[in-house]
């Protein structure tokens, strides 16, 4: 075998000495070991001669994602709780429908492709810069790009922009985007709702009110109670901004008809920890997966808190609960790559980055199994 060495991330041993049949030089691989078929032949006695080489293009890969995440350790440690609110695969997932009418699925991917899953996970991670790079690396992917996709990545890479504070360069990739979408699609209302943002963040009032009614009016009955709440809200705060009291009262008002409850959760993280646990340890009615759910938001507080240890202990219960007792749902499953996304983040804070790998790899093998519809 070609490149049998030690110096390979994944590891590899030869168990010969364990074997029943000592002569068959029986190796022992790391799971997850790579091979590239160099030849086939039949010898006689229909015995086939199979040479293979190593590939370690797959550990160069996770070495480089190793690497970015160790040099970055310490501010991410800093800025955990404010990531992005809404993630790069969500947009994905969202847009590509509106585009082509068809659900995306990381299966679809060539094995080559990790910039797309390496670019979502340092987003979502706060390194934005670095996302930016990766996405705009896949631009230039003939296995990969389209038409589509290329509109898509440009509103993702604008949103990163958005994150950094480089507002002019958002605005670009969002206008690009923009350039290239039938002017019946659905999908520049969202693309306005973004280009609303950056206005609103650059003080530009009346501009940002004029994206946010385009989105209002081209989604129409395609936003749900709880984001048409949230832009009513915005729009109130325009108003206010600039002078237009009634309007802003008006705004208000329907924003709190749709969404009541809006503002009645102002619990501290600390106070929210000690509700769950208090419920978690009183209550003796609950279902499984309704402890789950409290395991779940006790995990989020404690890694709020810093606590990672206790975190990490909350989050594998809920990984357990969620394993014995899942619903075939769209909406659990999505709910259970996000627990192996945050397993992933709390196991990287405790510097065990080959764990943090293989539960990003759970969360990115659960995305590619389930259509996103």
């Amino acid at each position: 075998m070609q490149n049998a060495t030690h110096d390979t991330w994944k590891p590899f041993a030869d168990i010969s000495v364990f074997s029943s049949i000592s002569d068959e030089q029986e190796v022992l691989f790391f799971i997850g070991t790579v091979f590239l078929v160099e030849s086939v032949e039949e010898q006689q006695n229909s015995v086939w001669i199979i040479k293979l080489t190593l590939n370690k293009e797959t550990d160069g890969q996770l070495n480089q994602i190793r690497n970015i995440f160790t040099q970055h350790l310490h501010k991410l440690k800093d800025t955990h709780q404010s990531f992005m609110n809404t993630d790069d695969f969500t947009m994905l997932k969202r847009y590509y429908p509106m585009l082509t009418g068809k659900l995306f699925s990381l299966n679809d991917l060539p094995s080559s492709i990790i910039n797309l899953p390496l670019g979502y996970l340092l987003g979502l991670l706060g390194h934005y810069d670095k996302a930016i790079e990766f996405y705009k690396s896949l631009l230039f992917e003939k296995n990969f790009i389209d038409i589509h996709k290329f509109i898509i990545i440009h509103v993702m890479i604008g949103y990163n922009y958005f994150h950094l504070s480089q507002y002019y360069n958002a605005l670009l990739c969002y206008l690009v985007a923009l350039s290239l979408i039938n002017h019946k699609n659905l999908l520049i209302g969202e693309i306005y709702h973004h280009i609303g943002d950056v206005w609103r963040a650059m003080n530009y009032f009346k501009l940002a009110q004029f994206c946010y009614e385009e989105t209002l009016e081209i989604l129409g009955d395609e936003i749900d109670n709880r984001r048409l709440a949230y832009i009513y809200r915005i729009m109130s705060d325009l108003h206010k901004k600039q002078g237009n009291e009634n309007d802003a009262i008006v705004y208000e008002q329907e924003a709190n008809n749709i969404d009541p409850q809006y503002g009645s959760s102002s619990t501290s993280n600390h106070e929210q920890l000690l509700k769950h646990q208090h419920e978690l340890e009183t209550r003796y009615d609950i279902t499984p997966l309704e402890r789950a759910g409290l395991l779940y938001k006790i995990g989020l507080c404690l890694v709020k808190e810093g606590d990672y240890s206790a975190a990490l202990e909350a989050l594998l219960q809920t990984e357990q609960l969620f394993l014995e007792h899942r619903p075939e749902t769209d909406c659990f499953v999505d709910k259970f790559a996000t627990l192996y996304e945050n397993l992933a983040l709390t196991y990287l804070f405790l510097d065990n980055h080959l764990k943090a790998l293989s539960m990003w790899r759970k969360a990115i093998d659960i995305r590619s199994t389930i259509p996103w519809n």
